[in-house]
């Protein structure tokens, strides 16, 4: 469930930073550079714990550009200190303080001591649906601002402590409180009133949406499954489906047609009949397969796929044309 690692080059430090946290680019401050990074992952959170000495961090509109990131990241300072800039605000972070910044915004974090930090990424839809864009909750230190902050440190601190020791079932659960104090507290900082209901069947939907997602491609996916995934009921799950005006089921074929056209239009596939395409696809029947596709697309499978490969020799055609200059006349 957590994974630890140790670093002692700032190169392969950007590398785990890259791959574990969010892509973007770290320069050494201090010349003999150590870092330790543990990393859990449960249901809808990361939780990293960062130890370091001072080094930097930018994350520029071209790691945005290349990167598919979209959480909001919390950040809970317990020891040395912190500077942040997003959003053309600046804010110095001191231990058993916290703030967060939107992974899909240019963002600079000076880390000016020695330090031990405490990083929490939650799916910003869940704070977007409910609580609205989330510039006024970025480079705000959420402790002086509400109680509720403070109580959140004091959370992150101890699940820190036992995430490694508890079921997958009660991650989760603890997955969920996280959120609770976390929307909680950004909902007190800009004075609205949560509907937690609300926000509670946002994150759910979400849930079940990414398992599905990650798990649309297996033939006996069911929504009996999502919903055991999740916790809830069939019927519990299929309500908070309604709002989306589709049903579970539904949302399972429509990610399995998404599967099959991004296989339909990859050329390293192309040895696949279409038959095996389906299949690859979670479709377990091929004139069912077919019949949904060309609802969907218009066309059938293999006209969808010929016309992709079509496309892609033309693209290819007119990418490898290069005009004779020999032949070029002045007028």
């Amino acid at each position: 469930m957590t994974e630890t690692i140790h670093v002692d080059d700032i190169a392969y430090w950007h590398e785990v930073i890259l791959a574990h946290l969010l892509q973007g680019e770290c320069s050494k401050i201090d010349p003999k550079f150590t870092a330790d990074l543990a990393v859990t992952r449960m249901s809808d959170l990361r939780v990293a714990r960062i130890q370091s000495v001072p080094h930097r961090y930018e994350r520029t509109e071209k790691h945005l550009r290349n990167s598919h990131q979209n959480d909001l990241v919390l950040i809970a300072q317990l020891t040395g200190s912190s500077v942040q800039t997003q959003d053309g605000r600046e804010l110095l972070l001191n231990p058993g303080e916290i703030m967060c910044f939107d992974s899909t915004r240019p963002l600079t974090l000076s880390l000016q001591t020695e330090f031990d930090q405490l990083v929490l990424h939650i799916p910003r839809e869940i704070v977007l649906e409910s609580l609205g864009p989330t510039e006024r909750f970025t480079t705000v230190e959420l402790t002086k601002r509400t109680p509720v902050g403070g109580l959140l440190v004091s959370f992150l601190k101890s699940i820190d402590q036992v995430l490694n020791q508890v079921s997958s079932s009660t991650a989760s659960q603890l997955s969920q409180t996280a959120i609770s104090l976390v929307m909680t507290a950004l909902a007190e900082q800009s004075s609205m009133k949560l509907d937690h209901p609300n926000w509670a069947r946002n994150a759910l939907l979400y849930r079940a949406e990414q398992f599905i997602l990650n798990h649309s491609r297996i033939q006996t996916l069911t929504s009996q499954m999502v919903a055991e995934s999740l916790g809830i009921s069939l019927r519990y799950l299929q309500h908070i489906f309604q709002d989306m005006r589709r049903t579970p089921s539904e949302c399972i074929w429509e990610c399995r047609l998404r599967n099959s056209e991004q296989d339909l239009n990859n050329p390293c596939l192309g040895a696949l009949t279409i038959s095996d395409i389906a299949s690859r696809s979670g479709f377990s029947d091929f004139a069912h397969f077919s019949r949904r596709f060309k609802a969907a697309y218009g066309i059938s499978p293999t006209e969808y796929r010929n016309r992709a490969q079509e496309k892609l020799m033309r693209t290819t055609d007119l990418a490898s044309y290069r005009p004779n200059l020999d032949d070029t006349r002045l007028q």
